[in-house]
């Protein structure tokens, strides 16, 4: 390993062709998802679900989807002889949603890899919230699409990497865990990229 990446990255060169894109029709029977009522019973038991929304200080929103918004937020905790506050995201998913939808988007709260973003709790009566790791470093596609900053072939690869690890870990898991959404707008880097030499990190 040389400054953390495999050896053979250091003959990859600066620029390369890349192969023509391949299209293929992913079949329903591969996207079965993992069992609902499995989750449930599994996240229910490990005692999370506590988290207050009076807890949560929203700031500036980071990004928004189909179901939800998220936001840059703080988090304050009290305990017997002390207040602790970290700086999380923070998903509100939209009211209609249930709370399988909800159970759903906490999955990460049964796994821990570094190469995705760790759930760390979520509220267990609507409104429906989401906490989760902020990553400072803002999605892969925001990077790509809305800055000036160019990856080198290096770094590229160091993400792709990054992101076929976390699959694998999940793909891995007793029920399979399946992500189903993967894209640009939902790689997250833990840092924000600033030049061709720093090293990525992905989830």
């Amino acid at each position: 390993m040389i400054n953390g990446l495999p050896e053979f990255l250091e003959h990859v060169p600066d620029e390369f062709e890349y192969p023509e894109r391949q299209e293929r029709t992913v079949s329903e029977s591969e996207c079965d998802g993992i069992d609902q009522d499995f989750k449930h019973d599994c996240i229910s038991s490990l005692g999370f679900f506590t988290v207050k929304p009076s807890e949560l200080k929203l700031l500036s929103k980071l990004g928004a989807g189909a179901h939800a918004n998220v936001h840059k937020a703080v988090w304050t905790r009290s305990f017997a002889a002390s207040t602790s506050s970290i700086i999380v995201a923070v998903k509100s998913l939209q009211s209609d949603l249930d709370a399988i939808y909800r159970d759903r988007e906490s999955l990460t709260i049964l796994t821990d890899h570094p190469n995705l973003v760790k759930c760390f709790d979520s509220t267990l009566d609507p409104p429906y919230l989401v906490v989760t790791e902020f990553c400072a470093g803002g999605s892969l596609f925001n990077l790509l699409y809305n800055t000036t900053q160019e990856l080198s072939a290096r770094q590229r690869i160091k993400v792709l990497l990054d992101v076929a690890t976390g699959m694998r870990y999940l793909h891995a898991q007793k029920p399979c865990i399946l992500h189903r959404d993967l894209k640009s707008s939902n790689v997250l880097l833990t840092k924000p990229i600033r030049s061709p030499d720093q090293e990525p990190f992905a989830k």
